[in-house]
């Protein structure tokens, strides 16, 4: 089994905010914030490549963990901007009907 080598490796932390710690339930906020910084601690005190990127401050989900940017001191954090994509071009089209309950759409 190939083992990783420090030169090989970086790690990439995406949207640590705090208004994403609403949407999951698997476990407490406090135990992903704790997590979060720990491998953040673990990953600086290797001098391993971080890179980290967020949302604005200002958009739904928020700043970093506060505790998370305590930790990470000067590492830039690339904030991301919103982007709108465009729509298909048959988005405005409506879907097709379903076969009828019970009905076959292919002749066996």
């Amino acid at each position: 089994m190939p083992v990783l080598q420090a030169e090989e490796t970086a790690l990439v932390m995406i949207d640590h905010a705090v208004g994403f710690g609403n949407l999951f339930r698997s476990h407490h906020v406090a135990e992903h914030v704790n997590n979060t910084v720990a491998l953040a601690k673990t990953v600086l005190v290797y001098d391993l490549p971080l890179v980290v990127t967020n949302g604005a401050d200002t958009s739904p989900s928020g700043p970093l963990f506060g505790q998370f940017k305590q930790v990470l001191g000067d590492t830039e954090v690339v904030v991301r901007q919103a982007t709108s994509m465009p729509s298909p071009p048959n988005a405005s089209r409506r879907p097709s009907p379903r076969p009828a309950a019970g009905s076959c759409c292919c002749r066996v």
